[in-house]
């Protein structure tokens, strides 16, 4: 390589580390890094509504509770979440189902429910929840839901995807009715006469009865 060459492909990368360590200082005094393209709802002439009236949405009634919901077709300024308000009566089960397309966060405003987790590696947890209590569950951690106490529990839920569906939601009954019988009765170890399949279908609320009992420790 030439002089001239050489002389050129050090200045550069000198210049790179420069402007990348600039770039690091100006963030680290508060700036704010470069903004990507403009959402298209922030595009017009007029900013549109950062308000959205969640709770006057027509709820899906379901044994148990019932859920209402927005993504970015009612929300469209909400590029980047999806949200939903669900309601569980005591006993009122969200079976359990893992999302693969979003992250849950949600946050009790009252009542109770018992939540119970389980992560890729097998792990699981069952914790209780109360008003202004949140959970957070990564995405593709199965979990499921259920209302306790005496009173209906209300929770928001929240996902960080605005094209979040329930479409890249899988509950276990689903999955179960995927399962030929033969390898349900191995697994589970039922009776061999088990030839009826689980019915596929997502069981958004179903409703069982509480056990009497202390509350799980926290």
């Amino acid at each position: 390589m030439s002089e001239f060459s050489r002389r050129s492909v050090l200045g550069g990368a000198a210049g790179g580390v420069l402007a990348a360590a600039a770039t690091t200082e100006g963030r680290a005094q508060g700036q704010q890094p470069p903004s990507g393209p403009t959402p298209a709802s922030l595009a017009g002439t007029e900013l549109p509504s950062f308000r959205f009236a969640l709770g006057a949405m027509t709820p899906k009634v379901y044994d148990g509770g019932w859920l209402r919901a927005a993504t970015v077709d009612q929300f469209p300024v909400s590029q980047k979440l999806a949200g939903a308000l669900m309601q569980l009566v005591p006993g009122g089960l969200r079976e359990l189902h893992w999302h693969s397309n979003a992250a849950e966060w949600a946050y009790v405003i009252k009542g109770q429910c018992r939540v119970t987790i389980i992560d890729p590696q097998n792990r699981s947890e069952v914790v209780d929840f109360g008003p202004g209590d949140v959970w957070y569950f990564p995405r593709g951690h199965g979990h499921s839901i259920q209302g306790i106490g005496h009173e209906d529990c209300l929770f928001i839920l929240v996902f960080d995807n605005g094209y979040f569906s329930e479409f890249g939601t899988f509950s276990i009954s689903d999955w179960l009715g995927h399962v030929p019988p033969a390898v349900l009765q191995k697994s589970l170890g039922l009776a061999r006469g088990l030839t009826r399949p689980v019915q596929r279908n997502t069981r958004i609320g179903a409703q069982g009865d509480l056990r009497k009992g202390a509350p799980c420790e926290n």
